[in-house]
């Protein structure tokens, strides 16, 4: 049975299956910045909050074509600075 040869994007020739491997293993970038109200349904936290810790310095935003995007980074270092439970109580 023949295999299946395309096309590559450069001209030469080659199989599917090994073009589809090769596009699985570029990287994905992360993205820097979250809008609002999606940031704070991912991570639970009331907008309220979330203004209130933009108000106070911990956490960073921009304003962007009038919407409000959060710093992903800050927020996840402003997190990862609160204490954490052990035993059922607060720390």
């Amino acid at each position: 049975m023949a295999q299946s040869i395309d096309t590559n994007d450069d001209g030469s020739k080659g199989n599917r299956k090994a073009r589809n491997a090769a596009r699985a293993t570029r990287l994905v970038a992360e993205p820097v910045y979250g809008r609002l109200n999606t940031t704070c349904d991912a991570y639970g936290i009331g907008e309220t909050l979330m203004r209130e810790l933009v108000r106070d310095g911990k956490v960073v935003a921009i304003k962007c074509n009038g919407r409000t995007l959060i710093e992903l980074a800050s927020l996840r270092a402003f997190l990862a600075s609160c204490p954490r439970l052990h035993g059922g109580g607060a720390a």
